[in-house]
């Protein structure tokens, strides 16, 4: 239990005053939307088993994803490139799927919040690719078979969009695990 608070108050140590945190757990540094996705995460299991956490830890996380969410419908991977739109292209759907579980696990409500709402249809929108011959009769070595959309197939989304889309419920959550059960068949 020490070595595990010990590790906790660590993260919350490197937490930024914008509630985020980055690859070097510097306080003062940019906050990056992914590394605090995983801080996060960490914390909550911590809290979960009885471990020090203090809630405006939590309280400035919360800030932090709800100031990276914009209404548009993506989220920013750090709140400094709010202008670069390439940025903001290149990682819509990775964003918005993390933003969309750690905002519900630090308490968002979709049903009160329209910009959650946003991020529940941008990534319902895009369910794991799949086609019914990915995998059959794979060898190593074989020639490509026409099925290049195999390389989207990104399990770091998947991982987040199915928390994400869990947490939310609803009809939203039943196609879009519908579409991931297929594609992981």
């Amino acid at each position: 239990r020490d070595t595990a608070q010990k590790g906790l108050d660590f993260i919350i140590k490197a937490q930024t005053p914008k509630g985020g945190w980055n690859y070097r757990a510097d306080p003062q540094g940019q906050n990056d939307i992914s590394v605090s996705a995983w801080q996060v995460q960490a914390l909550y299991a911590g809290r979960e088993a009885w471990l020090e956490v203090p809630p405006e830890v939590f309280a400035k996380a919360l800030a932090y994803y709800r100031e990276a969410t914009q209404a548009e419908g993506y989220v920013l991977y750090r709140l400094e490139n709010k202008n670069d739109t390439q940025d903001r292209e290149n990682k819509k759907l990775n964003n918005c799927a993390v933003a969309l579980m750690i905002r519900q696990l630090l308490g968002d409500d979709p049903r009160v919040s329209p910009d959650l709402r946003k991020l529940i249809q941008v990534v319902a929108d895009a369910p794991p690719p799949s086609k019914l011959h990915w995998g059959k009769d794979w060898t190593p070595g074989q020639a490509d078979r026409g099925d290049g959309q195999r390389s989207f197939f990104r399990p770091y989304v998947h991982y987040f969009s199915a928390y994400g889309m869990f947490f939310a419920g609803g009809k939203g959550w039943r196609t879009w695990n519908d579409e991931a059960k297929k594609a992981l068949a």
